[in-house]
């Protein structure tokens, strides 16, 4: 799930309630990702990869990557 919307309104707090309530119900668990610091479209997928520590494949994409991680 991403949530959008201008500063101030609770996106975060939402977040981290969503993923609290949620959590259970993954066998991994719910993770939380922030994505404020990141400020272009193209690295989304390397810094969700970092922050779930996903050690990528040699000639393999933060994409790739993360599918594999996550199927």
């Amino acid at each position: 799930m991403t949530l959008v919307g201008p500063g101030g309104v609770g996106k975060t707090r939402l977040a981290l309630e969503l993923a609290r309530g949620a959590g259970d119900r993954f066998g991994d668990g719910a993770y939380f990702v922030t994505l404020a610091p990141v400020s272009a479209h193209e690295v989304v997928a390397s810094a969700i990869a970092r922050q779930l520590d996903v050690v990528l494949m040699p000639s393999e994409s933060a994409e790739q990557g993360l599918a594999r991680h996550l199927i």
